[in-house]
Protein backbone atom coordinates (compact mmCIF):
# COMPACT_ATOMS: atom_id res chain seq x y z
CA UNK A 1 0.00 0.00 0.00
CA UNK A 2 1.73 3.69 -0.82
CA UNK A 3 0.45 6.28 1.05
CA UNK A 4 0.92 10.19 -0.46
CA UNK A 5 1.45 13.40 1.00
CA UNK A 6 -1.61 15.94 0.34
CA UNK A 7 1.12 18.35 0.77
CA UNK A 8 4.00 17.83 -1.43
CA UNK A 9 2.28 14.71 -3.20
CA UNK A 10 5.35 12.41 -2.55
CA UNK A 11 4.29 8.77 -2.30
CA UNK A 12 5.52 6.06 0.17
CA UNK A 13 5.19 2.41 0.92
CA UNK A 14 3.37 2.18 4.42
CA UNK A 15 2.67 -1.43 4.01
CA UNK A 16 3.80 -1.76 7.61
CA UNK A 17 1.11 0.70 9.22
CA UNK A 18 -1.72 -1.74 8.27
CA UNK A 19 0.01 -4.17 10.32
CA UNK A 20 0.13 -1.89 13.69
CA UNK A 21 -2.23 -2.69 16.83
CA UNK A 22 -5.21 -0.18 17.14
CA UNK A 23 -4.36 1.22 20.37
CA UNK A 24 -0.37 1.51 19.20
CA UNK A 25 -1.36 4.12 16.07
CA UNK A 26 0.61 6.85 16.69
CA UNK A 27 1.11 10.02 13.96
CA UNK A 28 3.29 9.18 10.82
CA UNK A 29 5.06 12.36 9.33
CA UNK A 30 5.84 12.34 5.42
CA UNK A 31 9.59 11.75 5.01
CA UNK A 32 9.94 14.79 3.39
CA UNK A 33 9.06 16.57 6.34
CA UNK A 34 5.85 18.13 5.85
CA UNK A 35 3.69 19.62 8.56
CA UNK A 36 1.35 16.60 9.86
CA UNK A 37 -1.74 18.60 9.85
CA UNK A 38 -0.84 18.98 5.92
CA UNK A 39 -0.31 15.49 5.11
CA UNK A 40 -3.36 13.72 5.24
CA UNK A 41 -2.39 10.87 7.14
CA UNK A 42 -0.95 12.33 10.36
CA UNK A 43 -2.56 9.74 12.66
CA UNK A 44 -0.34 6.95 11.73
CA UNK A 45 2.43 5.56 13.41
CA UNK A 46 6.24 6.52 13.40
CA UNK A 47 7.77 4.03 14.24
CA UNK A 48 7.87 0.13 13.76
CA UNK A 49 8.79 -3.12 15.65
CA UNK A 50 12.98 -3.53 14.04
CA UNK A 51 13.56 -7.18 15.14
CA UNK A 52 11.35 -9.99 15.25
CA UNK A 53 9.82 -11.12 19.01
CA UNK A 54 11.34 -14.68 19.97
CA UNK A 55 8.60 -14.53 22.40
CA UNK A 56 4.98 -13.79 23.08
CA UNK A 57 3.40 -10.36 24.49
CA UNK A 58 0.50 -9.61 25.91
CA UNK A 59 -1.26 -7.65 23.90
CA UNK A 60 -1.37 -4.12 25.75
CA UNK A 61 2.18 -4.10 26.64
CA UNK A 62 2.73 -0.72 25.04
CA UNK A 63 -0.14 0.63 26.44
CA UNK A 64 0.92 -0.07 29.87
CA UNK A 65 4.71 0.97 29.56
CA UNK A 66 3.37 4.39 28.27
CA UNK A 67 0.74 4.62 31.05
CA UNK A 68 3.64 4.04 33.46
CA UNK A 69 6.12 6.52 31.73
CA UNK A 70 3.62 9.26 32.56
CA UNK A 71 2.33 8.00 35.98
CA UNK A 72 5.80 8.16 37.40
CA UNK A 73 5.91 11.71 36.70
CA UNK A 74 2.85 12.41 39.42
CA UNK A 75 4.43 9.75 41.89
CA UNK A 76 8.23 11.62 41.75
CA UNK A 77 6.27 14.80 42.07
CA UNK A 78 4.02 13.87 45.25
CA UNK A 79 4.64 15.47 48.56
CA UNK A 80 5.39 11.95 49.59
CA UNK A 81 5.91 8.64 47.89
CA UNK A 82 2.85 6.37 47.17
CA UNK A 83 2.39 3.57 44.79
CA UNK A 84 1.45 3.90 40.82
CA UNK A 85 -2.34 3.89 40.68
CA UNK A 86 -3.85 3.64 37.04
CA UNK A 87 -6.91 6.32 36.16
CA UNK A 88 -10.02 4.87 35.46
CA UNK A 89 -9.55 5.37 32.18
CA UNK A 90 -6.20 3.84 31.82
CA UNK A 91 -7.93 0.99 33.46
CA UNK A 92 -10.77 0.19 31.64
CA UNK A 93 -8.50 0.78 28.51
CA UNK A 94 -6.16 -1.60 29.62
CA UNK A 95 -8.75 -4.23 31.07
CA UNK A 96 -10.24 -3.81 27.41
CA UNK A 97 -7.50 -4.78 25.74
CA UNK A 98 -6.17 -7.75 27.97
CA UNK A 99 -9.13 -8.15 30.85
CA UNK A 100 -6.71 -7.04 33.40
CA UNK A 101 -5.18 -3.61 34.53
CA UNK A 102 -3.99 -5.04 38.10
CA UNK A 103 -0.76 -4.47 39.32
CA UNK A 104 0.95 -7.23 41.87
CA UNK A 105 3.69 -5.70 43.07
CA UNK A 106 5.88 -2.25 42.82
CA UNK A 107 9.78 -1.82 43.73
CA UNK A 108 10.62 1.78 43.95
CA UNK A 109 14.10 3.21 43.08
CA UNK A 110 15.28 6.48 45.04
CA UNK A 111 18.29 8.69 44.33
CA UNK A 112 20.80 9.20 41.64
CA UNK A 113 23.97 11.89 41.24
CA UNK A 114 25.36 13.26 38.30
CA UNK A 115 28.95 14.21 38.96
CA UNK A 116 28.55 14.55 42.92
CA UNK A 117 25.44 16.53 42.57
CA UNK A 118 22.61 14.21 44.22
CA UNK A 119 18.95 13.63 43.93
CA UNK A 120 16.95 12.18 46.33
CA UNK A 121 13.87 11.75 44.35
CA UNK A 122 12.13 8.30 42.57
CA UNK A 123 13.66 8.18 39.52
CA UNK A 124 12.90 4.51 38.38
CA UNK A 125 10.35 1.15 39.54
CA UNK A 126 9.85 -1.85 38.53
CA UNK A 127 6.27 -2.74 38.31
CA UNK A 128 4.56 -6.31 38.01
CA UNK A 129 1.53 -7.03 36.16
CA UNK A 130 -0.42 -10.24 35.89
CA UNK A 131 -2.03 -11.49 32.37
CA UNK A 132 -4.69 -13.73 33.06
CA UNK A 133 -4.61 -16.41 30.58
CA UNK A 134 -1.71 -15.85 29.15
CA UNK A 135 1.94 -16.94 28.79
CA UNK A 136 3.91 -15.66 31.13
CA UNK A 137 1.30 -15.11 33.82
CA UNK A 138 3.28 -12.30 34.96
CA UNK A 139 5.30 -8.96 33.30
CA UNK A 140 8.00 -7.27 34.79
CA UNK A 141 8.10 -2.93 33.99
CA UNK A 142 11.11 -1.15 34.30
CA UNK A 143 9.58 2.51 34.27
CA UNK A 144 12.87 5.13 34.61
CA UNK A 145 11.20 8.66 35.28
CA UNK A 146 12.64 11.72 32.91
CA UNK A 147 13.46 15.40 33.42
CA UNK A 148 11.80 17.40 36.07
CA UNK A 149 12.00 20.97 36.54
CA UNK A 150 12.45 24.31 34.40
CA UNK A 151 16.08 25.84 35.29
CA UNK A 152 17.73 26.33 32.46
CA UNK A 153 17.55 28.73 29.73
CA UNK A 154 15.17 26.55 27.48
CA UNK A 155 12.35 25.33 29.88
CA UNK A 156 12.38 21.43 31.37
CA UNK A 157 10.61 18.58 32.40
CA UNK A 158 6.76 18.42 33.03
CA UNK A 159 6.73 18.98 36.77
CA UNK A 160 8.50 21.76 38.97
CA UNK A 161 12.28 20.95 41.27
CA UNK A 162 12.62 22.09 44.29
CA UNK A 163 16.21 20.92 43.92
CA UNK A 164 18.55 24.06 43.84
CA UNK A 165 20.54 22.60 41.33
CA UNK A 166 18.70 20.21 38.63
CA UNK A 167 20.37 16.95 38.71
CA UNK A 168 18.19 16.03 35.54
CA UNK A 169 18.96 18.83 33.45
CA UNK A 170 22.56 19.59 34.44
CA UNK A 171 23.00 15.44 32.88
CA UNK A 172 20.85 16.00 29.87
CA UNK A 173 23.21 18.93 28.36
CA UNK A 174 26.64 17.04 29.78
CA UNK A 175 26.78 15.53 26.33
CA UNK A 176 30.10 14.68 25.81
CA UNK A 177 30.99 11.16 24.61
CA UNK A 178 32.28 8.73 27.29
CA UNK A 179 33.53 5.20 26.64
CA UNK A 180 31.35 2.55 28.12
CA UNK A 181 32.16 1.15 31.30
CA UNK A 182 31.23 -2.52 30.19
CA UNK A 183 31.17 -4.33 27.11
CA UNK A 184 35.06 -4.18 26.45
CA UNK A 185 34.57 -3.06 22.65
CA UNK A 186 34.54 0.83 23.32
CA UNK A 187 31.40 2.08 23.08
CA UNK A 188 30.58 5.68 23.32
CA UNK A 189 27.62 7.02 25.27
CA UNK A 190 26.28 10.06 26.54
CA UNK A 191 28.54 10.73 29.44
CA UNK A 192 26.13 13.13 31.51
CA UNK A 193 23.73 9.63 31.89
CA UNK A 194 26.95 7.58 32.01
CA UNK A 195 27.34 9.44 35.41
CA UNK A 196 23.73 9.49 36.82
CA UNK A 197 22.73 5.99 35.53
CA UNK A 198 25.46 4.58 36.64
CA UNK A 199 24.69 6.11 40.21
CA UNK A 200 21.71 4.25 40.54
CA UNK A 201 21.50 0.92 37.85
CA UNK A 202 22.76 -1.14 40.66
CA UNK A 203 19.70 -1.09 42.74
CA UNK A 204 17.59 -1.07 39.57
CA UNK A 205 18.99 -4.48 38.58
CA UNK A 206 18.37 -5.76 42.83
CA UNK A 207 14.88 -4.61 42.86
CA UNK A 208 14.61 -6.56 39.35
CA UNK A 209 15.99 -9.41 40.92
CA UNK A 210 13.30 -9.86 43.63
CA UNK A 211 10.79 -9.79 41.06
CA UNK A 212 12.16 -11.75 38.96
CA UNK A 213 12.57 -14.19 42.38
CA UNK A 214 9.11 -13.88 42.52
CA UNK A 215 7.69 -13.99 39.17
CA UNK A 216 10.47 -16.30 37.49
CA UNK A 217 10.00 -16.64 33.92
CA UNK A 218 8.42 -13.15 33.32
CA UNK A 219 9.07 -11.14 30.04
CA UNK A 220 11.06 -7.69 31.52
CA UNK A 221 9.93 -4.39 29.45
CA UNK A 222 11.69 -1.62 30.22
CA UNK A 223 10.91 1.82 28.85
CA UNK A 224 10.56 5.44 30.27
CA UNK A 225 9.72 8.75 28.34
CA UNK A 226 12.52 11.67 27.28
CA UNK A 227 15.86 11.18 29.47
CA UNK A 228 14.04 8.16 31.11
CA UNK A 229 13.88 6.57 27.44
CA UNK A 230 17.31 7.27 27.08
CA UNK A 231 18.17 5.78 30.47
CA UNK A 232 16.32 3.11 29.59
CA UNK A 233 17.92 2.51 26.20
CA UNK A 234 21.56 2.26 28.42
CA UNK A 235 20.41 0.28 30.98
CA UNK A 236 18.77 -2.20 28.71
CA UNK A 237 22.25 -2.35 27.18
CA UNK A 238 24.13 -2.73 30.08
CA UNK A 239 21.08 -5.25 32.40
CA UNK A 240 21.96 -7.70 28.92
CA UNK A 241 25.90 -7.74 29.86
CA UNK A 242 25.14 -8.37 33.58
CA UNK A 243 22.56 -11.26 33.13
CA UNK A 244 22.44 -12.65 29.15
CA UNK A 245 20.62 -15.73 30.39
CA UNK A 246 17.81 -12.75 30.60
CA UNK A 247 18.13 -11.19 27.04
CA UNK A 248 15.48 -13.91 25.48
CA UNK A 249 12.73 -12.07 27.63
CA UNK A 250 13.92 -8.18 27.24
CA UNK A 251 12.25 -5.94 25.41
CA UNK A 252 12.67 -1.73 25.39
CA UNK A 253 10.06 0.13 24.36
CA UNK A 254 11.73 4.05 25.32
CA UNK A 255 9.31 6.65 24.23
CA UNK A 256 10.72 9.97 22.19
CA UNK A 257 14.26 9.01 23.40
CA UNK A 258 17.07 11.28 22.69
CA UNK A 259 20.60 9.81 21.02
CA UNK A 260 22.38 7.91 23.90
CA UNK A 261 25.07 6.19 22.06
CA UNK A 262 27.90 5.86 18.29
CA UNK A 263 27.26 3.35 15.99
CA UNK A 264 28.97 0.88 17.46
CA UNK A 265 26.77 0.74 20.37
CA UNK A 266 23.68 0.80 18.24
CA UNK A 267 24.60 -2.24 15.78
CA UNK A 268 25.70 -3.80 19.47
CA UNK A 269 22.13 -3.04 20.81
CA UNK A 270 19.99 -4.02 17.80
CA UNK A 271 21.92 -7.14 17.72
CA UNK A 272 21.59 -8.38 21.29
CA UNK A 273 18.24 -6.82 21.81
CA UNK A 274 14.41 -6.45 20.99
CA UNK A 275 13.18 -3.08 20.68
CA UNK A 276 10.82 -0.45 19.71
CA UNK A 277 10.83 3.28 19.80
CA UNK A 278 7.99 5.09 20.00
CA UNK A 279 7.70 9.26 19.03
CA UNK A 280 5.24 10.93 20.38
CA UNK A 281 4.15 14.17 18.16
CA UNK A 282 5.82 17.01 18.08
CA UNK A 283 7.87 15.63 21.36
CA UNK A 284 10.94 18.07 21.25
CA UNK A 285 12.93 15.69 22.21
CA UNK A 286 14.11 13.54 19.79
CA UNK A 287 14.48 16.29 17.23
CA UNK A 288 17.32 17.75 19.50
CA UNK A 289 20.82 16.75 17.78
CA UNK A 290 22.63 17.99 21.05
CA UNK A 291 20.10 15.35 23.17
CA UNK A 292 21.26 12.76 20.66
CA UNK A 293 18.01 11.79 18.38
CA UNK A 294 16.43 8.91 17.20
CA UNK A 295 18.53 8.02 13.90
CA UNK A 296 16.09 6.36 11.03
CA UNK A 297 15.04 2.79 12.29
CA UNK A 298 18.22 2.84 14.95
CA UNK A 299 16.82 3.56 17.77
CA UNK A 300 19.83 4.61 20.11
CA UNK A 301 22.95 6.06 17.82
CA UNK A 302 24.26 9.03 17.76
CA UNK A 303 25.81 11.33 14.97
CA UNK A 304 29.86 12.81 15.82
CA UNK A 305 28.33 16.00 15.31
CA UNK A 306 25.99 16.98 18.26
CA UNK A 307 25.12 20.55 17.61
CA UNK A 308 21.89 19.98 14.95
CA UNK A 309 19.39 17.69 14.59
CA UNK A 310 18.79 15.13 11.46
CA UNK A 311 15.88 13.52 10.75
CA UNK A 312 15.94 9.83 9.81
CA UNK A 313 13.19 8.48 6.57
CA UNK A 314 11.60 5.69 5.93
CA UNK A 315 14.17 4.14 3.81
CA UNK A 316 17.11 4.45 6.11
CA UNK A 317 18.47 7.70 5.13
CA UNK A 318 18.95 10.87 6.78
CA UNK A 319 18.40 14.70 6.08
CA UNK A 320 20.36 17.39 7.98
CA UNK A 321 18.79 19.85 9.57
CA UNK A 322 21.83 22.45 9.65
CA UNK A 323 20.61 24.88 7.20
CA UNK A 324 17.45 25.12 9.11
CA UNK A 325 19.08 25.77 12.24
CA UNK A 326 18.16 29.38 12.81
CA UNK A 327 14.98 29.00 12.05
CA UNK A 328 13.22 27.47 15.24
CA UNK A 329 10.85 25.60 13.25
CA UNK A 330 12.37 22.95 10.90
CA UNK A 331 11.48 19.82 8.98
CA UNK A 332 11.34 17.07 10.87
CA UNK A 333 11.74 18.55 14.28
CA UNK A 334 13.23 21.51 16.08
CA UNK A 335 16.51 23.12 15.60
CA UNK A 336 19.17 23.59 18.68
CA UNK A 337 21.52 26.76 19.27
CA UNK A 338 24.43 25.29 21.29
CA UNK A 339 27.23 27.57 23.24
CA UNK A 340 29.99 26.51 25.95
CA UNK A 341 28.98 26.93 29.70
CA UNK A 342 31.05 25.80 32.45
CA UNK A 343 29.32 24.19 35.36
CA UNK A 344 31.00 21.20 37.62
CA UNK A 345 31.98 18.51 35.53
CA UNK A 346 32.04 20.64 32.07
CA UNK A 347 30.29 20.05 28.94
CA UNK A 348 27.95 21.64 26.49
CA UNK A 349 24.61 23.78 27.33
CA UNK A 350 22.07 23.73 24.74
CA UNK A 351 19.65 26.31 24.68
CA UNK A 352 16.52 25.81 22.31
CA UNK A 353 15.95 28.17 20.20
CA UNK A 354 12.65 30.55 20.96
CA UNK A 355 10.47 29.77 18.29
CA UNK A 356 11.03 25.89 19.96
CA UNK A 357 9.45 26.83 23.41
CA UNK A 358 5.70 27.47 21.56
CA UNK A 359 5.57 24.28 20.37
CA UNK A 360 6.91 22.12 23.62
CA UNK A 361 3.74 22.17 25.53
CA UNK A 362 4.61 19.57 28.23
CA UNK A 363 1.03 19.62 29.85
CA UNK A 364 -0.58 19.07 26.61
CA UNK A 365 1.96 16.48 25.81
CA UNK A 366 0.73 14.62 29.10
CA UNK A 367 -2.84 14.79 28.53
CA UNK A 368 -2.12 13.61 24.96
CA UNK A 369 -0.65 10.47 26.31
CA UNK A 370 -3.91 9.75 28.56
CA UNK A 371 -5.75 10.37 25.27
CA UNK A 372 -4.20 7.97 22.59
CA UNK A 373 -4.67 5.52 25.97
CA UNK A 374 -8.52 6.17 25.64
CA UNK A 375 -8.67 5.70 22.09
CA UNK A 376 -8.99 9.45 21.19
CA UNK A 377 -6.43 10.30 18.60
CA UNK A 378 -8.46 12.95 17.05
CA UNK A 379 -7.55 15.36 20.48
CA UNK A 380 -4.13 15.10 19.81
CA UNK A 381 -4.18 15.53 16.17
CA UNK A 382 -6.42 18.89 16.93
CA UNK A 383 -4.18 20.34 19.39
CA UNK A 384 -1.13 19.60 16.91
CA UNK A 385 -2.62 21.66 14.54
CA UNK A 386 -3.44 24.75 16.80
CA UNK A 387 -0.06 24.48 18.42
CA UNK A 388 1.22 24.67 14.57
CA UNK A 389 -0.96 27.28 13.74
CA UNK A 390 0.37 29.51 16.63
CA UNK A 391 4.25 28.80 15.13
CA UNK A 392 3.82 29.94 11.49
Amino acid sequence: MYVKCEHCKHQENADWLDRVPTHEKFFYQCSNGCPPSKTGFEIRMRSTLEVKIPYELPRVTSMRAIALAYKIYERANAKSFSWIELSKRTTKALEKDSGSAKIIQEYPVFGRSWRGLTDSSLVAMVVVFENPGQLPPYSIYVVFRGSVGGKNEGGAGWLSSAQKVNVDWRANFDNVQEEADYGGAGFLIHGGYKSSLGSYRDRVMSAIAKAERAFPGSNIVITGHSQGAGHAALFTHWFSYQVPHLVPNMFCIPFSPPRVGDYRFASDFNHRIVARQLILPFDGVPSLGAMFVVKGHDPVSFDMEQAYAWKGTNDGHEISMRKYADSGLVKGGLAAKRKEKKYGGGGLQTYFHPSCLKILPGAKIAKGIAQVLNHKPNWIRDQIRKEFKKTT
